[in-house]
């Protein structure tokens, strides 16, 4: 696995889940900047983002590290290290020529202020004034200086830089956020009353318990769900330990302890996590919505595919069923992961 097979594997999943780049970059807390080069090829995911990166496109952590969907459960300790040392070594090849980029970027700058220097020490001293008001502007200490969070990104998320376009696109959107959240009203429904809504008005039909994608995204959610609610039940295995991405050794340790988290979730009887997850389909001409309900732990997802057409009247539609699964009084107050999520659902373009 490289790079290359890697970022084709995240964009296919992506499109398959019917996400756009920024809304699974906001289900992340990154830019839609940092999925992009993943995409590409031209970067890496953060350590700490790979089982939420698994998770959003519905994929287990093992088949995010190979770029390939299983058709076993398990893998073998070499092949376990074989996939990562592929992918880290493609890694720490781009890592090289980003660091040779940026020593380049730096002769190059060095040389433009050293001739700046000469160049205004001949003039008076109002040209003097001009070049530092130039570069002293707020738009230039905005470049340099404004960085709004790291990515996941290793060395090109931490230089905090960032094209106008995708600040401006930010912006927009936390506006957008801000304005919905003055008008977002307590009108909350069950997820019974919402389940019957779906059945009735668009035809929702349940995923049988025994279909392949049942138990797929019934594994992802419950490895998802004991991290989250009951990390004690994974043991010594509920924290992630600190790992070296520039060690091999290291980073074979990193993916057997995520492997071996992954193995431990899925064993854990369900009397000790009992979940009540239900799988639910709507289609349409040219598309799919599937939406995934766990009854016990108030879980409500959506994720569709389809062509340009009926992507359109699937986000719709899912809009109308965030609004009608609504939030409560309690949830604005709180601020609570429904409410995050209808904010998310409505401030997207």
């Amino acid at each position: 696995m490289d790079n290359i097979q890697f970022g084709a594997f995240i964009a296919q999943l992506r499109r398959e889940q019917g996400l756009t780049q920024k809304e699974l970059a906001d289900k992340l807390n990154v830019t839609d900047k940092a999925v992009s080069k993943w995409e590409t090829a031209k970067g890496f995911p953060d350590v700490k983002l790979l089982e939420p990166l698994a998770q959003a496109l519905g994929v287990s952590l093992v088949e995010l590290m190979q770029g390939k969907r299983q058709e076993t459960d398990t893998l073998t300790v070499a092949e376990a290290g074989a996939v990562v040392s592929q992918a880290m070594g493609q890694l720490e090849r781009s890592t090289a020529r980003r660091y040779l980029r940026l020593f380049r970027w730096f002769l190059t700058g060095s040389g433009a202020l050293s001739l700046l220097w000469l160049f205004t020490t001949f003039f008076s001293s109002v040209w003097a004034e001009l070049v530092k008001g130039i570069y002293l502007s707020p738009a230039a200490a905005e470049i340099i200086g404004g960085a709004d969070g790291p990515t996941s990104v290793f060395l090109a998320g931490r230089t905090g830089k960032r094209p106008w376009k995708v600040r401006i696109r930010n912006w927009i959107f936390r506006l957008r956020r801000k304005r919905i959240a003055r008008r977002i009203r307590p009108h909350a429904h069950t997820l019974e009353e919402t389940v019957f809504f779906m059945k009735k008005h668009y035809g929702a039909v349940e995923f049988s318990g025994e279909s392949r994608i049942y138990r797929e995204q019934r594994e992802c959610l419950k490895g998802s769900l004991i991290s989250r609610y009951r990390p004690k039940l994974l043991g010594e295995l509920s924290r992630i330990p600190a790992f070296s991405m520039n060690d091999e050794k290291s980073r074979k340790e990193m993916y057997d302890w995520l492997q071996k988290q992954s193995e431990r979730a899925a064993q854990i009887p369900d009397d000790l996590f009992p979940m009540d997850y239900h799988l639910y389909q709507i289609r349409t001409e040219g598309g799919r919505m599937e939406i995934g309900i766990d009854f016990r732990w108030n879980v409500f997802g959506i994720s569709y595919s389809g062509d340009k057409k009926a992507m359109k009247k699937l986000k719709r539609l899912s809009r109308r069923l965030y609004i009608y699964y609504g939030v409560s009084e309690d949830d604005i107050k709180k601020n609570s992961e429904r409410y995050s999520s209808l904010l998310t659902v409505l401030a997207s373009d």
